[in-house]
C-alpha cells in the first residue's frame, strides 16, 4: 500500500491571514473554522489564527472544542443554534450566534426571559443567498422583537450569492446591504473571501475570509499566487 500525507503549513496560514489585513485594513478579521476548518483540523488552525479577531463555526460541537482548547477570541456561530437546550452553554461561553430565521429569534426571546446575562447576536439579512436570512423588510419586526435588556444586537450580516462568479451582481447587492445598513446602526459583515478580493466596497466593519485563509482563490480564472 502506498503511504500518503499531506503537509499542512502554518506559516502560510498565517501569511494568508496577514494578508486580509493589507487588503481590507480598516475591518476586523472573522475567520471560517467551521466544517473542522475546511479538513484542515480545527484546534492546529484556530492556534495558528491567534492574530483572528473572532473565529466563525458551523455547530455547537465545533464551539465546544474551541472552548476546550482555551481559545480567547469571540467564537461565532455562523448558523445560530439548532436546538434551545444549546443556548445555556452559548451564554456561560459567551459565544456570538448569527439569527437566521423567526424559530430562533423565538427560542431565544422565551430563553433570555429566565436570565441575568447578556447575549450578543449578529441579524442575517437575505441579499440573494435565499438559503438563509431575514428579508429586509422583515428587518424592523425582527429588531423590535429582539428589543430585550439582555439582548444586543451586534449589526448586520449579509452573504454574496455570486461574489466568484458576477462583479456586477456583487456591486449591487453591495449597494442594497448599505442602503439597508444606513437605516441601522452598529458593526455590519458583507465580504467573503471573493468579495475581500474583489470589492473593497464590502469590507465594513468586519471581513469574513474563508477558502483565501487556506490558500485557494475564489476565482476560477485566478490562482492563489494571483493574490499572493
Amino acid at each position: 500500500m502506498r503511504q500518503v500525507s499531506a503537509t499542512l503549513s502554518l506559516n502560510a496560514l498565517r501569511h494568508n491571514l496577514a494578508r486580509v489585513k493589507e487588503i481590507a485594513p480598516h475591518s476586523r478579521r472573522l475567520v471560517m473554522v467551521k466544517a473542522n476548518a475546511y479538513g484542515h483540523g480545527l484546534e492546529s488552525v484556530a492556534k495558528a489564527l491567534d492574530e483572528a479577531e473572532a473565529l466563525g463555526v458551523a455547530s455547537i460541537d465545533e464551539a465546544i472544542r474551541l472552548i476546550k482548547i482555551g481559545i480567547k477570541q469571540s467564537v461565532v456561530l455562523m448558523e445560530g443554534f439548532f436546538q434551545a437546550d444549546e443556548l445555556p452553554f452559548i451564554l456561560k461561553h459567551n459565544c456570538i450566534v448569527v439569527l437566521h430565521h423567526l424559530e430562533q429569534v423565538k427560542a431565544l426571546k422565551d430563553f433570555i426571559q429566565s436570565q441575568t446575562q447578556p447575549i450578543q447576536v449578529w441579524v442575517k439579512v437575505n441579499i440573494g443567498m435565499h438559503r438563509l436570512g431575514f428579508e429586509a423588510d422583515m428587518l424592523a419586526s425582527v429588531l423590535s422583537e429582539l428589543s430585550h435588556p439582555l439582548i444586543t444586537i451586534k449589526g448586520l450580516m449579509g452573504h454574496f450569492p455570486q461574489a466568484d462568479k458576477s462583479q456586477v451582481l456583487t456591486e449591487q447587492q453591495t449597494q442594497m446591504f448599505a442602503q439597508i445598513c444606513e437605516r441601522i446602526p452598529g458593526e455590519h459583515t458583507l465580504a467573503n473571501s471573493a468579495g475581500i478580493l474583489s470589492c473593497p466596497q464590502s469590507h465594513l466593519s468586519w471581513v469574513r475570509p474563508g477558502l483565501m485563509a487556506y490558500g485557494a482563490s475564489p476565482f476560477a480564472n485566478k490562482t492563489a499566487q494571483d493574490f499572493n
